[in-house]
């Protein structure tokens, strides 16, 4: 059975990366990258590992960002 909870908050963290992160840090500008990469790797402790490999693999991030996304996905610990 789906756990449509998780799969919602998956689905939202997601949207977040291909949709809203660039306004997000152009928003935040003055924080530095190493503030985005403890946010984004936070988030990313609360993914699946499938979950963390379709952030890299399935969603258009955004071009600049990409480096920073995917840091915190593959040094976050993951949740299996």
């Amino acid at each position: 059975m789906i756990d449509t909870g998780r799969f919602d908050r998956a689905i939202a963290r997601f949207d977040f990366l291909e949709s809203y992160l660039d306004d997000f840090v152009a928003r935040h500008g003055d924080d530095d990258e190493a503030k985005f990469t403890d946010i984004l790797t936070k988030s990313a402790k609360k993914m699946a590992a499938c979950g963390c490999a379709a952030a890299l693999t399935m969603i258009a991030l955004p071009s600049a960002l990409e480096p920073v996304v995917r840091k915190a996905m593959v040094d976050a610990p993951i949740n299996q």
